[in-house]
């Protein structure tokens, strides 16, 4: 129910983001191809198609529920929790591929977030890979939710990182550059507000993966506003930058 509350919310800014990657600043005419970020516009399309499935799925997990059909309930989370997991490591990959170009393509910069984001990955794809095949490498449902922690705490960790980097390094060039000052402070409030955004929907999840492991209504209530707001976020921020540019 609330994931589908905040898919409501999240298709105008899917259709906000799309309106200012592929069309012209004023009126509805399409950029030349050469203009549009393609890089951009697919992930965004990706993120999009990966929500809507997800809602579709929690709506079949509910269904098979009810009509007591287990097995097929299994599959149905495996399923759901490895598109939601795809997607966070897609977007934060994003993040820190921003983080780089911010900072002229360094390398040590994004050190740190880099690592955050390779364990996020080890981490999805022994779950997944285990799920799949039906390995049970741990058979302690604590370890199994220290495990989920740790995703969920890189995640966390990586956003707060990134979003930090980005903001200082523009406050940095904003400061240097005078004539276009107002413009990078506005980006920067823009990246700002949407880490803080995220980083609170996150933080969250972290605290009832690691501590409330046995209670899974917190959780879920928690998983399912912060996969929501993630793809929010990632459209606010493409559609501000818009608008400022514009």
């Amino acid at each position: 129910f609330t994931q589908s509350i905040l898919y409501g919310l999240y298709i105008p800014t899917f259709a906000g983001c799309l309106r200012w990657l592929m069309f012209e600043n004023e009126g509805w005419k399409l950029r030349p191809c050469k203009q549009m970020t393609w890089s951009y516009i697919i992930i965004a399309i990706l993120v999009f198609a990966v929500s809507t499935a997800d809602v579709l799925i929690g709506f079949w997990l509910t269904r098979t529920r009810f009509a007591g059909q287990q097995s097929i309930t299994d599959r149905l989370s495996f399923l759901s929790v490895a598109i939601e997991g795809t997607t966070l490591i897609i977007i934060d990959a994003v993040l820190i591929f921003r983080c780089w170009t911010v900072y002229g393509r360094s390398w040590r910069v994004i050190c740190l977030p880099l690592v955050l984001w390779a364990c996020t990955v080890a981490c999805a794809v022994t779950w997944t890979v285990c799920n799949a095949v039906g390995v049970e490498l741990i058979n302690s449902p604590t370890a199994v939710a220290i495990g989920v922690g740790v995703f969920y705490a890189c995640n966390f960790a990586t956003n707060v990182y990134a979003t930090c980097a980005i903001v200082y390094r523009l406050m940095r060039v904003a400061r240097a550059n005078s004539s276009r000052s107002s413009i990078i402070y506005r980006i920067c409030r823009t990246v700002a507000a949407t880490g803080s955004l995220y980083t609170l929907t996150s933080l969250p999840l972290v605290v009832t993966a690691f501590f409330m492991p046995n209670n899974m209504t917190p959780y879920l209530i928690c998983d399912a506003i912060n996969f929501s707001t993630a793809g929010i976020t990632f459209n606010l921020l493409l559609i501000r930058v818009g608008q400022i540019r514009a």
